[in-house]
């Protein structure tokens, strides 16, 4: 059991699996989002100038002279929305991809365990029978 929790922990493969998963459960949160209505903050400031002179101009859009501010908010509702949908479901397949990838990778990993335990415990009853 040590030796399998030593070997959890410190295979790579086994970490980078960890990640991916993480990764897709990030993805498949981001997924369900745009599934969701969205209520958006808008805020604007720009500067307008006009003159007959173009260096009077910039001097005076860059000197931000004459500035206009604008706030505004934005509500959307995916109505229908299939691509979301299509996405969320692939989201859900790459997770559970991931998911089955570690099993694998746990499985295959404990299997190598038990090899190297059981050739030792061969090994160590050899020596003792020489």
């Amino acid at each position: 059991q040590e030796s399998l929790r030593i070997a959890y922990e410190r295979r790579a493969e086994v970490a980078q699996a960890r990640f991916a998963i993480d990764a897709r459960r990030a993805a498949l949160e981001r997924a369900e989002t745009l599934r969701k209505p969205g209520l958006d903050l808008l805020l604007d400031a720009s500067s307008v100038a006009v003159s007959e002179s173009s260096s009077g101009t910039a001097e005076s859009v860059f000197g931000f002279d004459s500035p206009t501010y604008g706030v505004g908010l934005r509500f959307d509702v995916p109505l229908g929305n299939r691509s979301a949908r299509n996405q969320e479901r692939a989201a859900r397949a790459e997770l559970r991809r991931a998911q089955l990838e570690l099993e694998r990778l746990e499985t295959t990993l404990l299997a190598e365990v038990r090899a190297a335990t059981r050739d030792v415990a061969y090994r160590r009853e050899a020596v003792e029978a020489a």
